[in-house]
């Protein structure tokens, strides 16, 4: 094995009638998993809805990935775990190596302006 990817599909806000969220309560964000700073660099838009994508306020769907490769240390940890697998200390490991999880994933699509805070919560679990 060489790497193991999840991936989820959420919705894409529809291009015409997406809107800057006015009144986003940014603690949701931060409650989500976003830091202060990012919060505060990000531009939050909400779905609205129009005859183009149905009145839904989303056309279209995106995918959000996680991909923990196996490195050398990640080898490692597996093999000298035995049958007690320490799987906080491969994601940690994996997190040191640069891995986005599926919520931080999608949270870039959000600080792109291509889907919202709540749709990225709803499709994924906590770390």
């Amino acid at each position: 094995i060489n790497i193991i990817v999840a991936q989820r599909l959420i919705r894409k806000l529809c291009d015409k009638c997406k809107r800057v969220a006015k009144n986003f309560d940014k603690d949701i964000a931060i409650a989500a998993g976003m830091s202060e700073k990012e919060v505060k660099e990000t531009t939050f838009y909400e779905a609205v809805g129009c005859p183009a994508c149905s009145n839904t306020g989303y056309k279209g769907r995106m995918a959000i990935h996680e991909a923990l490769y196996f490195s050398r240390d990640i080898r490692r940890l597996i093999v000298r775990s035995g049958s007690e697998i320490d799987e906080e200390a491969i994601r940690a490991q994996a997190k040191k190596e640069g891995m986005l999880t599926l919520r931080e994933s999608g949270f870039l699509r959000v600080k792109s302006g291509l889907t919202t805070v709540e749709e990225v919560v709803a499709s994924t679990t906590e770390d």
